[in-house]
């Protein structure tokens, strides 16, 4: 499984004694692809067989894990802290044109944009840097102490964003580049009812254990 998931998640945890002692509430924005969970292959959360793993694969238990570990970090700590999972889409800026890059690989972006743009969802480096920072704004707040939907559903014109499990601003959030909330598959709701909230976080916080200690994880 991408070691992107592990590492970013114990760097969240890592830092949540900092983030809950600054000025409140606290935001943390994951960049990957909130929208990738299609498979989910409960026999292999790591993904260690051949035959399982691969990058389509990879990238659905990132995002069915990062989502059930969001949930649970953010019902540990009510109305402190919110954390968003961000797909940016393509962005388009300078850097792709890096003279350490290929001549090909700088060409396609520079020659083949308006095409790009007609088949992926871009966005230009300033624009994606203000969608970024604007995951940090009172559209996504903290999960409130009760657990129950926001008591105001505004934020000036717009509405308070729906968290992962259906909660009005219930803390965990699933983005896209535009701002607005990545659909949650039907497939989560059997997953909870089988328990998977708690043995997807369980099966996290092992591969923290083990791997703080020195050993393999083998889960």
């Amino acid at each position: 499984m991408s070691l992107l998931y592990y590492s970013r998640m114990r760097f969240t945890t890592h830092v949540l004694p900092l983030l809950l002692s600054s000025s409140l509430p606290a935001h943390v924005v994951s960049v990957f692809g909130p929208g990738r969970d299609t498979t989910f292959i409960a026999t292999d959360l790591s993904l260690r067989s051949p035959k399982n793993y691969g990058f389509i694969n990879s990238g659905s238990h990132v995002a069915y894990l990062a989502t059930f570990f969001m949930e649970y970090l953010v019902a540990q700590n009510p109305g402190k802290l919110a954390l968003i999972h961000y797909y940016p889409g393509l962005v388009l800026s300078e850097g792709y044109q890096d003279p350490t890059f290929p001549f090909w690989f700088r060409g396609i972006f520079k020659y083949g944009a308006p095409l790009i743009k007609l088949l992926l969802p871009t966005l230009n480096g300033k624009e994606s840097g203000e969608r970024t920072l604007f995951n940090a704004s009172p559209r996504f707040p903290p999960r409130s102490a009760d657990g129950k939907a926001a008591s105001s559903k505004s934020v000036g014109s717009i509405g308070v964003a729906e968290s992962s499990d259906g909660i009005v601003g219930g803390g965990a959030y699933r983005v896209n580049f535009d701002n607005e909330q990545v659909a949650t598959p039907k497939q989560y709701k059997k997953l909870r009812e089988e328990g998977w909230l708690d043995k997807a976080v369980n099966h996290t916080l092992k591969a923290f254990e083990e791997i703080e200690a020195g050993r393999v994880f083998t889960g």
